[in-house]
């Protein structure tokens, strides 16, 4: 049985010999980003694997977290501060939803308070641990949920981590 050589993708056909820059939406700066992956051709870009998969919670709410294990929650940041000085201080942020409160803190975070500040609306996912009787998450993944996103919930899945 012979390999297929080509893919038909609607109007245009991928040859998987030819080179990443012949597809559409590779430019100069996003091939030369790829190339430093070792990737040259379509082949390459096929056969480049993830290194590994991150598993990723439901989301619920914050009294719902499950203490030693990962979690997945939103809310309103209420309060900021940084602690220490310059690029080595410790960024610690509030988050509050309906009824209960979770303390994040970014080790190293000093690029962090420009980015999150009370009022702000976000969605965490990291370890949860005991940290004075209250729930916290140290250098957890966030995002900024948007209006648009108000009602739509993350559901458990696994995440593909690319190098």
């Amino acid at each position: 049985m012979a390999k297929a050589k080509e893919i038909n993708a609607g109007e245009s056909v991928i040859r998987l010999g030819m080179p990443i820059t012949d597809l559409a939406g590779i430019g100069k700066q996003k091939a030369n980003r790829l190339k430093k992956l070792g990737i040259y051709r379509v082949t390459d870009l096929i056969n480049h694997l993830p290194v590994r998969y991150e598993y990723q919670a439901s989301e619920g709410t914050i009294a719902d977290l499950p203490m030693n294990g990962i979690g997945t929650a939103r809310g309103i940041v209420v309060a900021t501060r940084s602690v220490g000085f310059g690029r080595k201080c410790r960024f610690e942020a509030t988050l509050q939803d309906h009824e209960d409160t979770l303390y994040l803190s970014w080790f190293n975070g000093g690029y962090m308070s420009g980015k999150l500040s009370p009022g702000l609306k976000i969605r965490v996912i990291g370890k949860v641990k005991a940290y004075n009787g209250y729930p916290q998450m140290v250098n957890p993944k966030w995002e900024v949920i948007a209006q648009v996103e108000e009602s739509k919930r993350l559901d458990e899945k696994y995440i593909c981590i690319y190098p």
